[in-house]
């Protein structure tokens, strides 16, 4: 009878001698606390002020809670439906927000008084945002159009909707996310369900600057703190632009039309199973770009390296997610009306700089959340072209 020699088994060095300092990083984040909300949270925002408080906005109010204890502090019930995209003014006394009914809302922090109640848009307001100078708002309706309300005059300074606009400037589904340049205060973008990322500059009339088409219908937007970057999602995927490249899109008089190069799109992350619901930038933690999606997971993309390189998967599908500007906090909220709030552990550990080994294991922490450290390279559109961004501040 033939003799067979034994097979040897691989043998793995043990996990916590195979975690990297991302890993390490984001595993020191700790339940510190889980409710369950209102509705599902539609946006999360922190205070750009300390003690970096942070709002949460769902189903018919939105909720203070204190950046110490997570405990509600206070409540802006002044919404006759639902309420959406609360978000803080630039010095932290003002609430923007928008609801089912059409109205832009301003909120005073402190008091909770309605300083401004305005509409002129004839469908829900799914998107609003400041003006980095704090004198403008901006909203974006389901109606397909988007607004810039001054707030003394309570007044609309620019639309896109005049009568001899064409249709190369207007979205043709509804705005779903609105996002101000942090350098320019005539300067914003707007996402829509059109597949389409818009961007506006007042000063220029109502005529579109330039158009970023997508694959998939847009769910937010943002600027970079530099002004010189925008993120996206759509579908499963994330999509990082370059706006100083605007240099290389011409137009076409015959069509009325613009068409842009590819150097416009430096990177194209799809780690997603399933689509991408909201995402934040980490700026304290060399720009990482967090996102949550209806798998339930959380990856973390580096902007330098343009990898994933770091995930978290929780039970339920996600909606939402929040980092505070120093990094301590992490909101994230569920589908189900959960929000789960994280504190990180400072143990002397300092911010990941950067992931220098393979990681390909996994592991799950104390309170249930399931952490892979890598999930491989992203998808790259331009392998030859696409170059790593240093910085997105």
């Amino acid at each position: 009878m033939a003799r067979y020699q034994k097979l040897k088994l691989k043998q793995y060095a043990p996990i916590q001698e195979r975690e990297t300092n991302e890993s390490k990083y984001w595993k020191s984040y700790t339940l510190s606390k889980e409710e369950m909300f209102y509705g599902a949270p539609n946006c999360i925002h922190f205070n750009p002020i300390r003690p970096r408080n942070f709002i949460v906005t769902g189903s018919s109010r939105i909720t203070l809670y204190d950046a110490n204890t997570n405990n509600s502090q206070r409540s802006y019930t002044r919404f006759t439906d639902e309420a959406y995209s609360g978000k803080y003014r630039y010095d932290g006394k003002l609430i923007v927000a928008g609801d089912k009914s059409g109205y832009l809302k301003v909120l005073d922090v402190t008091t909770k008084v309605i300083l401004r109640q305005l509409r002129k848009h004839t469908s829900a307001v799914r998107a609003t945002g400041w003006s980095c100078d704090g004198l403008h708002m901006f909203s974006g309706s389901d109606d397909k159009t988007a607004k810039v309300w001054d707030l003394g005059t309570q007044e609309v300074v620019w639309d896109n909707t005049k009568p001899n606009s064409d249709s190369n400037n207007s979205h043709t589904d509804y705005i779903r996310s609105i996002s101000n340049s942090p350098i320019a205060s005539d300067v914003f973008v707007t996402g829509s369900y059109d597949h389409s990322v818009k961007l506006w500059d007042t000063r220029q009339g109502n005529s579109c600057v330039n158009t970023f088409q997508h694959s998939a219908p847009v769910q937010h937007c943002e600027i970079t703190n530099s002004g010189t970057m925008l993120l996206s999602i759509a579908g499963n995927e994330l999509y990082v632009w370059d706006l100083l490249s605007m240099n290389h899109s011409h137009s076409n008089s015959t069509t009325n039309t613009t068409s842009h190069t590819d150097t416009q799109l430096l990177h194209k992350f799809a780690s997603h199973q399933k689509d991408i619901s909201s995402f934040c930038i980490d700026t304290s933690n060399n720009n990482k770009v967090l996102t949550c999606g209806l798998d339930g997971y959380i990856k973390v993309h580096d902007m330098s390296s343009m990898q994933v390189v770091h995930g978290m998967h929780y039970k339920d599908p996600l909606c939402s997610i929040g980092v505070s500007p120093d990094s301590k906090k992490l909101i994230v909220g569920h589908v189900n009306g959960n929000l789960t709030m994280r504190t990180r552990v400072d143990k002397k550990q300092s911010s990941p700089s950067e992931a220098s080994e393979d990681i390909n294991g996994s592991s799950s922490s104390s309170s249930g959340a399931k952490h892979y450290k890598g999930l491989g390279s992203a998808v790259d559109l331009n392998k030859n072209t696409a170059s790593p961004v240093s910085s997105l501040d």
